[in-house]
């Protein structure tokens, strides 16, 4: 009979059925756990490949769009301007516990409605400055959401501040 020989205690024997089922037990794990590593390694190689095939895309387009991509990257670099305006956005995010990257279009709403009383040219700048920003860590832009380009439109045909309304009608 077999000798089972554990970490803690005492040798003991088993059966030739035990030891028999315990053998398919572990065979089965084996085989599962062997599986799951090879296509673990065949992912791997695939993901290698796809990569190495989008990084030969790239190499060969970009010898072609130099003066296009110098482009790109001067309209989405963050100057210290777009940081400043970022900062501001930041604070108002924190006062009302939202988050600001990425940000919900909502927040950008929040914080432009706040700003609106110093003119749509001011908005439209801290717009863009939040837009920079996220274009420039590769979030999704929230300006481009209909509730904030509906605000930015509203704010640009609007002569008067809400602030001015509340005291003409106060």
């Amino acid at each position: 009979m077999p000798t089972i020989y554990p970490l803690l205690g005492d040798p003991y024997e088993i059966t030739a059925d035990e030891d028999a089922r315990m053998r398919e037990t572990y065979k089965v794990a084996f085989e599962d756990s062997r599986k799951r590593r090879e296509q673990e390694t065949a992912d791997a190689r695939q993901a290698a490949d796809y990569r190495a095939g989008l990084d030969a895309i790239d190499k060969n387009l970009s010898a072609h769009l130099g003066r296009e991509l110098k482009l790109e990257n001067a309209k989405t670099r963050v100057r210290a301007q777009h940081k400043q305006d970022f900062k501001a956005f930041q604070a108002c995010c924190a006062k009302w516990g939202l988050p600001d990257l990425p940000a919900p279009p909502q927040a950008v709403a929040v914080f432009l409605s706040e700003e609106s009383e110093r003119g749509a040219a001011h908005v439209s700048r801290l717009a863009r400055s939040i837009s920079i920003v996220h274009t420039a860590c590769n979030f999704s832009d929230p300006t481009r959401d209909i509730l904030v380009r509906a605000l930015l439109r509203l704010v640009r045909t609007d002569k008067s501040s809400p602030h001015k309304k509340e005291q003409k009608h106060g």
